[in-house]
């Protein structure tokens, strides 16, 4: 990764960067459990196409600073990278996110359209797709991690041992090896950011339930087998999406599709890239 830098830029409060490639910005987005160090080998695969892939830490997440106010909600944390689009002076960008990077995407788009060429969620479904996790038994129960995060009094104590962190992937992607996680790990463990994960957790659960319009061209990518949000959750979304949106299955993955099997998500990613408005 000797191409690969690091850079600050200012939000609410500092934001931590990692930047490879040259030609049109394409703005990576981490979720939990991760780090823009396991975003790391598939921006490098899209950067080898002529991008410029930007993958900042989110606020909690060293290196970056954490909240200075303690919010941790989509709207306040959507500003932060909002703050970094207008400090590295980019009008309009591709997105890609996966996890909560993705959970972002949705209604920072609906907000800020014309900062975004295109949008690409990973594992994610549009937040109407949670209805049907929230009511489902079988859905239900696989969120059980949320509400531990948010609200179980010794969550960070639990939350940043080894083997919880190394568990919680396994189940979402069974027999994944991660080569970048003891990376992704040792940061996760460091002071204050799995406090910072419990209050984004909590944030997400207290607010109200929404279905964003998104008028930004759109592809939702997710696994066959992820153990987090199952396929159920992911119907026919083309009614929140005027300007179109392509759903696509991987049935052979996880929650890490983009890992597991970088090659065919690559190929999707830059094929979204390539039509018209992407």
């Amino acid at each position: 990764m000797s191409q690969v830098c690091q850079r600050v830029v200012q939000a609410r409060a500092e934001l931590a960067v990692w930047e490879v490639g040259v030609g049109e910005p394409v703005v990576l987005v981490h979720g939990f459990p991760d780090h823009p160090l396991g975003l790391l080998p598939f921006a490098e695969r899209i950067a080898a196409h002529g991008f410029r892939c930007l993958c900042p830490a989110l606020p909690g997440y060293h290196p970056s600073a954490p909240a200075p106010d303690g919010d941790y909600g989509a709207g306040a944390v959507g500003a932060d990278l909002i703050a970094l689009l207008d400090a590295l002076d980019l009008e309009a960008v591709r997105y890609v996110g996966h996890n909560w990077g993705a959970e972002l995407a949705f209604p920072l788009a609906a907000d800020h359209p014309d900062r975004f060429v295109h949008l690409v969620s990973l594992a994610v479904p549009h937040p109407s797709g949670y209805a049907i996790r929230h009511s489902a038994f079988r859905e239900q129960r696989s969120a059980w991690y949320a509400v531990f995060l948010a609200y179980v009094q010794n969550a960070p104590e639990v939350a940043r041992r080894d083997e919880w962190l190394t568990a919680l992937v396994q189940d979402w992607s069974p027999g994944f090896h991660w080569i970048e996680w003891p990376d992704v790990l040792g940061v996760l463990k460091r002071p204050g950011v799995i406090e910072a994960v419990c209050a984004y957790y909590r944030a997400n659960l207290e607010a109200p339930a929404a279905r964003p319009i998104v008028p930004v061209p759109t592809t939702i990518l997710h696994g066959g087998q992820d153990g987090c949000i199952s396929p159920a959750c992911h119907p026919d979304f083309s009614e929140y999406f005027p300007r179109g949106v392509k759903q696509i299955m991987l049935s052979h993955v996880g929650h890490w599709p983009h890992l597991e099997d970088p090659a065919a998500t690559a190929a999707a990613v830059l094929a979204a890239f390539s039509q018209p408005g992407g």
